[in-house]
């Protein structure tokens, strides 16, 4: 068994996911409770919840952990590697499944972002579509400038240079 396998079957993508979705909406709805105890300060409600330790340092970092080790524990799905390897070495435990959750809860961000760049259409293709492609020709101008410039314009009579003296 190798660890890919386990760490880039498709449950695992499909946790990962909705792990990343549950972290996001803990994090918008803490937000907004925030902004709408504290409705006349101009602070947003991100520069809020930093203001909070025991949330943005203990709480937010810890959830996709515990989210991912609760719901690998509870739903039954599990890429086929590890619950081979959990039914013949761990004898069906919970905990393998509760640890496998968790290191996709640690890893949910990164493969939610992996899966985002393979998907068509998704971030990196709608930037790159937003994006004029560079042509490396430079452009042509359809008037070409005149050789000959303009003489500047004087009022003083043109100056005659002195004869050579002997």
């Amino acid at each position: 068994m190798n660890p890919m396998d386990v760490i880039y079957a498709w449950q695992s993508l499909i946790l990962a996911v909705v792990i990343v979705g549950l972290t996001q909406g803990l994090k918008t709805t803490i937000e907004a409770v925030l902004l709408m105890r504290n409705k006349g300060t101009k602070k947003t409600g991100k520069e809020l919840r930093g203001d909070i330790i025991l949330i943005d340092k203990a709480i937010l970092p810890l959830f996709p952990l515990v989210t991912g080790a609760v719901l690998a524990v509870l739903v039954p799905l599990r890429p086929e590697a590890l619950a081979t390897y959990v039914t013949d070495h761990a004898h069906g435990s919970k905990w393998a499944y509760a640890m496998w959750g968790a290191v996709i809860g640690q890893f949910a961000d990164y493969l939610y972002q992996r899966v985002k760049r393979l998907i068509p259409g998704g971030e990196s293709n709608a930037r790159s579509a937003s994006t004029p492609p560079t042509d490396p020709t430079p452009p042509t101008d359809p008037t070409p400038p005149d050789p000959t410039p303009d003489p500047p314009a004087t009022s003083d009579p043109p100056v005659t240079p002195d004869p050579p003296t002997a």
